[in-house]
């Protein structure tokens, strides 16, 4: 329910917070309309929330700038990347319809073996082992 509330929420309030993972790095989570955007920067910096922006003016600084020179007019998406190198940025719906899964399935009854419970605990710990594996 939260998710769905930061959401809509995001097609009217812009809010940025950095969290530092490094001595020199920040990690940046963007609540930004219609998308999650999440990335690092070199940037030495303590916790910090913005202060909330109207989304309108978030799109005005986005849509600013020269994006005209080849002719072509970029997507939102690739004015995103042109002005936050490095992040990557989710449709809210991409992050709401897998936790929507997990929060149904304890209510389906299931049976399964020991066998299953394996493969699926070996599963995860590929995931998580190709995350960090990914981020290094």
């Amino acid at each position: 329910m939260l998710l769905i509330v930061l959401w809509v929420q995001s097609y009217y309030w812009v809010e940025v917070f950095q969290l530092p993972t490094t001595k020199n790095n920040v990690l940046q989570i963007g609540l930004i309309p219609g998308r999650f955007l999440i990335g690092e920067i070199d940037q030495p910096r303590a916790w910090w929330i913005s202060h909330p922006i109207p989304a309108v003016d978030f799109r005005d600084i986005i849509v600013s700038g020269d994006f005209l020179t080849s002719g072509h007019i970029p997507s939102f998406e690739e004015m995103l990347q042109m002005k936050f190198p490095g992040h990557v940025s989710l449709p809210y719906w991409l992050i709401i319809i897998p936790t929507g899964i997990f929060a149904v399935a304890p209510w389906l009854r299931w049976r399964f073996s020991l066998r299953t419970l394996l493969v699926g605990t070996t599963l995860v710990a590929v995931v998580f082992g190709l995350i960090v594996w990914s981020m290094r």
